[in-house]
């Protein structure tokens, strides 16, 4: 079923702004005087969209429920934390019933087009058309369907390389891979450029840097 306007169908809305489906949206600058501009705005045609497309209703739940208070607590906006995040998080394997919505940032480096989300594989686009090409473990970089990979870029100019990270979540320990490629948006050295940091507990990241020597998150 195609988009409805919001109020249409209470259904079929989300409660939550983080539970939106990602969109892309582009914009081309005609050369010369003619003072033109193309826009274009697509949709990140992810798995969980297309199914919901074609049952015509939301199947998917995630930031919509607070722990204490239910979904109703601020209008739906009373945490953004919430119990089924965590409860999502913390099963095994890939769990079918949290969404990637793509929604968190579009990346463009090594001449591909990314949309990605931080909790499972980025979308590989068309970065022309903005049409959606699928998931994508960027040529094994990836390891498992399921592991995350961050929506965070950090671009070394120096020696012309990219940096992210996925962050994998359990109750007791969590653990950061860090990734670096190079400009073709492969692994520098092989699987060197992928490295593992274990972490107390149950770790929430947002955003991190890089010197020469160190990442910091935060």
């Amino acid at each position: 079923n195609p988009p409805v306007p919001d109020g249409q169908d209470p259904s079929r809305m989300v409660r939550h702004p983080y539970e939106g489906d990602g969109a892309i949206l582009g914009v081309s600058f005609e050369g010369g005087d003619s003072n033109q501009a193309t826009v274009r705005f697509r949709y990140i045609r992810t798995v969980a969209l297309t199914n919901e497309r074609k049952k015509g209703a939301k199947l998917y739940t995630g930031m919509e429920s607070t722990r204490e208070l239910g979904s109703d607590c601020a209008l739906g906006l009373g945490n953004d934390w919430q119990l089924p995040l965590y409860r999502h998080h913390l099963q095994p394997g890939l769990n079918k019933l949290r969404k990637n919505t793509s929604n968190t940032r579009a990346i463009y480096w090594g001449k591909r087009l990314l949309s990605t989300w931080e909790g499972g594989q980025p979308y590989k686009m068309d970065a022309l058309a903005l049409s959606t090409e699928g998931r994508s473990r960027l040529g094994g970089a990836i390891r498992r369907d399921e592991d995350p990979f961050g929506s965070k870029m950090v671009v070394d100019s120096k020696q012309n390389r990219a940096l992210f990270y996925g962050l994998e979540q359990d109750a007791k320990q969590s653990e950061i891979t860090l990734y670096e490629f190079g400009e073709d948006f492969r692994l520098i050295d092989g699987t060197a450029g992928r490295t593992y940091f274990p972490l107390p507990g149950f770790a929430i990241l947002n955003d991190f840097a890089a010197t020469q020597n160190y990442a910091v998150f935060v």
